[in-house]
């Protein structure tokens, strides 16, 4: 099966940073996430994870609310249509090969995701989507095309890892680590992650 991985790293909005998994590793090398579409009313074409798109758009358009944008990706967010979603697995399940990410740090980039736009990924490549301390999501193409779905509809992977497959974690609280697949080839994976290169997080200024 085609894989287009969705892997949990949450980063902080102006962080210059990478994110990779402490365990399994990856399919394919780690790209930006190609990002368009709208965002506050301005159409938008960035590259990066979602947190620093919404800072370069901010930068460019400073009359753009981020607060008002999440606000909004909350409400609109039980609208998206689930489609073509196949099988799941969790990471306790099959000999835990990623380490689970914190499911607050999860939620906050699911909500930066719900938005109107579309997230790409080049071929035989994985988009660093979100990260922020410690906690990531990789979306990983297999095929042979640049993909670009609804970024909202990615999200939405991420709330049915979190139902599928939290577990509250000695240290770390109610945390996750899952993939979930759809049948046109990609996938959508959690796990902790780490930073590197790093300036400091300021997450949470924004907004």
């Amino acid at each position: 099966m085609a894989v287009l991985a969705f892997l949990v790293c949450l980063v902080g909005i102006f962080q210059l940073a990478t994110c990779a998994p402490k365990d399994a590793p990856l399919p394919y090398p780690v790209s930006d996430l190609v990002f368009s579409g709208e965002l506050g009313g301005h159409q938008v074409a960035f590259n990066g994870t979602i947190q620093q798109v919404y800072a370069k758009t901010l930068a460019a358009h400073p009359d753009f609310n981020v607060h008002a944008q999440i606000t909004a990706n909350i409400a609109s967010a039980a609208k998206v249509t689930k489609r073509n979603k196949s099988n799941h697995f969790c990471s306790q399940d099959i000999g835990n090969p990623w380490r689970p990410a914190k499911v607050d740090k999860i939620v906050d980039g699911i909500h930066y995701l719900q938005n109107k736009a579309r997230c790409g990924v080049n071929p035989r490549s994985c988009a660093r989507i979100s990260c922020s301390w410690d906690s990531a999501i990789f979306l990983c193409n297999d095929r042979n095309d640049f993909i670009q779905p609804s970024c909202a509809y990615l999200a939405s992977y991420a709330s049915d890892i979190i139902n599928f497959c939290h577990q509250d974690v000695n240290g770390i609280g109610i945390a996750v680590a899952g993939q979930e697949f759809d049948t046109e080839n990609y996938n959508v994976l959690y796990t902790s992650g780490k930073l590197s290169g790093g300036l400091g997080s300021v997450e949470g200024d924004l907004v």
